[in-house]
């Protein structure tokens, strides 16, 4: 896992900069459970000088400031690194260089009208007040698409150009992340319709009826064993052990069974069977 700060020469070698790269751990939420994936990062945090002793006594002080200390886990850069020496240009050079870039992206967006939805999208989210964390929390499941096309963006901003292909890929991401919040809304609020009806798993030993949504195989201590999730008529879902008589099941299929239910004590609409019996296809 990456988490080192490192002082690099900034854009167009103006200045020296302190910088942040880490491996940041993203979540999930499935049916299944949360899922885990990592994601690599590199944060710009502040411009140091134009010298490098300067520069390095300016990140020196800010990583003491902010708790930054060399540990395991955690690591400064070190008196000895080697960097490139700063090659100053003229005021009006770099406005040159800046105005020709800038160009260059407005170009890009100005072809790709869709894409430019995207770039927006991106700059309004790293632009708004709040714990960055927090606000990703309204992306859910499609949080990776979210960063993938943030990750896009970047690209043209550091390089003033992007492939057609990666063109394409982001609005394809980005339109499914639309389509994913649009789907989330409407999950919450069927499931608070839901909740206020009076609607909660099974408990207990009883009959159900519903629909297969969805497989899942594992293993365990026992070894290898098919676990099958079910969308009760109610609006409940109950997970489990799919039984011998269930081997031919797909999904979508209507069936009914009687086992033993536990409601999961993070989510009332959720429940868990075992020692299913009179499998039936409906």
């Amino acid at each position: 896992m990456k988490n080192y700060y490192y002082i690099s020469t900034g854009d167009l070698n103006g200045f020296y900069t302190l910088k942040h790269t880490f491996t940041e751990t993203c979540y999930t939420q499935s049916e299944a459970g949360i899922e885990a994936y990592a994601v690599e990062r590199d944060w710009y945090i502040k411009n140091l000088s134009t010298d490098r002793d300067k520069a390095l006594a300016a990140a020196h002080a800010w990583c003491d400031e902010n708790g930054v200390a060399n540990t395991p886990s955690l690591r400064r850069f070190h008196a000895n690194f080697d960097l490139d020496e700063i090659n100053r240009l003229k005021q009006e050079e770099y406005a040159a260089i800046r105005a020709e870039k800038s160009a260059a992206i407005q170009q890009t967006l100005q072809v790709n009208p869709e894409f430019a939805g995207v770039y927006q999208f991106v700059q309004e989210f790293q632009n708004q007040s709040g714990n960055r964390v927090d606000n990703l929390k309204r992306f859910g499941n499609y949080s990776w698409n979210f960063f993938t096309c943030e990750d896009i963006c970047a690209k043209l901003d550091k390089y003033s150009s992007i492939s057609e292909k990666q063109i394409s890929f982001a609005i394809d991401l980005f339109n499914k992340l639309q389509a994913g919040i649009t789907r989330d809304a409407e999950l919450i609020q069927e499931r608070q319709q839901l909740i206020s009806s009076g609607v909660s798993a099974p408990a207990g030993k009883q009959t159900v009826a519903g629909t297969v949504a969805d497989f899942k195989e594992v293993e365990n201590e026992w070894g290898h064993a098919c676990k099958v999730i079910v969308q009760l008529d109610s609006g409940a879902k109950v997970y489990g052990t799919l039984p011998s008589k269930g081997g031919n099941a797909k999904v979508g299929d209507k069936v009914s069974f009687a086992a033993t239910f536990t409601v999961s004590d993070k989510d009332i609409l959720f429940g868990f069977f075992s020692r299913p019996s009179q499998w039936k296809a409906a």
